[in-house]
């Protein structure tokens, strides 16, 4: 992925995970993208759903927030942020992106799922309640 801005993650399956769907992602956008505006512009939305994301993090640190509501915070901000991407390519392009969509959408549940289910097979432990602020 071609980010340089530091992501703050609960572990290392959260990061692996997280890693694996920001870039199935830019792939998916790349693939729908006719123009490096478009992608420079994505570029600035996935910038923004990670400073939101990371800014949620420090919340969790004072216990504002939840852990586990944080946990899935961005791969959700993210889905509709691309979603809202997509509807404005195919605005400007006359492309019909129904099936980028539904891959969107499947990569999206498939990455809930995977987060869900690493808390469910390894609960957090003291040790992975600390986030990672780089």
């Amino acid at each position: 992925m071609s980010l340089t801005q530091d992501i703050f993650y609960l572990n290392k399956r959260h990061s692996s995970i997280i890693s694996t769907f920001l870039d199935d992602i830019e792939e998916l956008v790349n693939e729908v993208s006719c123009y490096n505006e478009d992608l420079v512009g994505f570029d600035v939305i996935m910038k923004s759903i990670i400073d939101f994301h990371n800014g949620l993090g420090e919340y969790v640190l004072y216990g504002s927030i939840g852990s586990q509501e944080w946990y899935v915070s961005l791969p959700n901000n993210l889905y509709w942020a691309t979603k809202g991407y997509l509807a404005n390519l195919e605005l400007n392009q006359d492309n019909d992106m129904s099936l980028c969509e539904e891959k969107l959408l499947s990569l999206t549940v498939d990455v809930l799922k995977q987060l869900n289910n690493s808390i469910i097979i390894q609960p957090f432990n003291e040790e992975e309640q600390k986030i990672n602020l780089n």
